[in-house]
């Protein structure tokens, strides 16, 4: 499909110890297919993209919670 170049692949590879193994998984948010074609659509550009941590999650969380006891 092409979605790994072999130099990626031979990475991949080699950062996995001896006698050991390893999983890759490939999945496709398609939902954001659709967020993507509004942006274009509103004549925007999307510059990037990318994952927030489940740790900056919860330290959000947290901040929104003690600004709402505080308030």
């Amino acid at each position: 499909m092409g979605l790994l170049a072999e130099e990626d692949i031979q990475q991949l590879a080699a950062d996995i110890p001896n006698n050991s193994a390893a999983g890759l998984l490939l999945f496709e948010h398609t939902w954001a297919i659709g967020l993507k074609e509004a942006i274009k659509n509103a004549g925007a550009v999307a510059v990037t993209g990318g994952f927030v941590p489940p740790e900056a999650v919860e330290d959000l969380e947290q901040d929104l919670e003690a600004e709402k006891q505080n308030a």
